[in-house]
Formats: structure tokens, C-alpha cells, sequence
């Protein structure tokens, strides 16, 4: 869940805006919602956008899909993909009721990486779903040896949601979670990582409390409220700035 809200905008406005006054704005980020079509209403929207001459990079975040819907997004400027587990366990797939298996997912991932190529696959996790802090690593750990990448959330509970009484999880139980992934993406091994967790030697350095997911992704207070505590810093100057508490 997240805190942003996502106001309504007809497409050729987006797109000719994009076109014409693209700013700071480094990457087209498209988001699916399971309905029926979704698949090909996303490769409409990612085709309008291309035709309006928006010339940037996209990321499409998805649910398990067939290889041609991939290969079609590729060819429309997708240059990386979005896992959506979320879940760090099996038990948790189920228990949250994601709409298709744990091995499922993973597979997905496999696919992606193969039509993509490494690190271009990115297994979104939720921490504080009620798994515990090594079941995370553990999940964080499979998507690097399969050759992905890990875009880490922070469990925030919106009111009025089945989640909604959870807590957020602990900002310095979060930070070990940061420190992690961090090492695993710079070629930690797993039983590394997870001796240090054991240890209680996990710190993250600034650079680790970046908000993590593709190329120049920063999703400002996408888990937090701007008067804080920050789970997901947007730039380094802010964690330096913060300390990172």
C-alpha cells in the first residue's frame, strides 16, 4: 500500500507533455491492475505514449504474464519489469491472497530475466507483512541468485484496507532490511548476509536507505508521511542530511 494519490489525467495530455517538456522526469513508470484486457490496454497505453514521441524509458510493473506480452512491451521501450509478490514466503503468498502462487512468481522472474537480461527483473517485497527478518533476506536473496534485482517496501497501513490495523514495521528493523539488500546487490552471498543479521552486525550505509527499484526511481513518501520517520530516502543528500535514523 501507499500513501500517494494518483489523480486522473487523459493519456494524450500525459503524452504530449511528456514529449514537449519531459523536465526532470527520467522514466515512464506503468503500473497494472488485474482485470480483464489489462495486458492489452498496458501495450496500448505504452504504444500511445511511443507514437506521441515520448522519447524515455519505461518500466511496467506486472503480475505473471505470457512471454509475447513481454517480448511486445520490450519492443515498445520497456526496459524493466516489476514482480509483483510482494510476500516474502509462501505462506504469506497465500495468506495475503495474492492471485497466483509463490512458485509461480519466481518463475515469472526466471522468464524476465531471460528476455530481459539481469537486473532488469525487479521482485517487489514488502517488509512487515508478518514474516520474519531472515525469511525476508532469504526471499531478497533468491531474487539476486536468479540473476533479479529487489525494489523494498516498507508495509504502510491505509485506513479503511483489510491491513489496515497492521503496523508499520520498525524503522530500525527496516533499516537492517535496507543493509541486506544492499550487500546482496553488490554480490553478498546469502549465508553472508545472514550471519551478520544473526549477529546483529547489519547497518546500512546512506546510500543503502535509498529508495530501491529501477533506474532513477525515487517514490517521494510513497511510505511515509513527509513529517516522517523516512523509510525510503529519495536522494542521498536527504539521507545524509536525516543521518539516517
Amino acid at each position: 500500500m501507499s500513501r500517494v494519490e494518483w489523480p486522473q489525467v487523459q493519456l494524450e495530455e500525459l503524452a504530449e507533455r511528456l514529449a514537449e517538456h519531459p523536465g526532470p522526469i527520467k522514466r515512464v513508470c506503468l503500473q497494472t491492475v488485474i482485470k480483464d484486457g489489462f495486458e492489452r490496454e498496458a501495450l496500448e497505453i505504452l504504444s500511445r505514449l511511443r507514437s506521441s514521441e515520448v522519447d524515455m524509458p519505461a518500466s511496467l510493473a506486472l503480475t505473471p504474464v505470457q512471454d509475447e506480452i513481454l517480448l511486445r512491451a520490450k519492443e515498445l521501450g520497456v526496459t524493466h519489469v516489476g514482480v509483483g509478490l510482494d510476500a516474502a514466503t509462501p505462506e504469506l503468498v497465500q495468506r495475503v491472497g495474492k492471485p497466483y502462487s509463490w512458485e509461480e512468481y519466481w518463475d515469472f522472474t526466471k522468464r524476465i530475466v531471460e528476455l530481459f537480461g539481469p537486473r532488469r527483473a525487479f521482485v517487489h517485497l514488502i517488509f512487515g507483512l508478518g514474516e520474519t527478518e531472515r525469511e525476508f533476506v532469504e526471499a531478497m536473496a533468491l531474487a539476486y541468485e536468479l540473476g533479479a534485482d529487489v525494489a523494498l517496501f516498507a508495509f504502510t497501513p491505509i485506513a479503511g484496507t483489510p491491513m489496515g490495523n497492521r503496523r508499520q514495521p520498525r524503522l530500525e528493523a527496516y533499516r537492517r532490511m535496507q543493509a541486506a539488500r544492499y550487500l546482496l546487490s553488490k554480490g553478498a552471498k546469502r549465508e553472508e548476509v545472514i550471519r551478520l543479521l544473526e549477529r546483529g552486525e547489519l547497518s546500512p550505509p546512506p546510500e543503502a536507505t535509498l529508495t530501491s527499484g529501477c533506474p532513477w526511481c525515487n517514490r517521494p513518501y510513497y511510505n511515509e508521511r513527509p513529517s516522517g520517520p523516512l523509510y525510503n530516502y529519495p536522494s542521498l543528500e536527504m539521507a545524509l542530511k536525516g543521518g539516517v535514523r
